[in-house]
């Protein structure tokens, strides 16, 4: 009889530490309480910046756009 109350007892904690640990995991912590809204939004913008300037510069090297040209800048009659 007093090891199943003890197994009974015991039971109930796991069950309230994996409940715990669930709420812990799926809640994290609620805000960043380190960033502003507006923080955060220039970091997203620095972000969307900086891939637009590496996807330009990608587009660049394959069209050769980032080589001097060998063509005159003198006009041609």
């Amino acid at each position: 009889m007093k090891d199943a109350a003890i197994l009974k007892c015991f039971r109930r904690v796991c069950y309230l530490c994996v409940l715990c640990l669930t709420f812990a995991c799926l809640g994290g912590c609620l805000s960043s309480p380190g960033e502003t809204s507006s923080e955060i939004h220039r970091k997203h913008m620095n972000v969307i910046k900086t891939n637009t300037l590496q996807l330009q510069d990608d587009v660049d090297a394959v069209l050769h756009l980032d080589q001097p040209t060998k063509l005159s800048d003198k006009y041609v009659r």
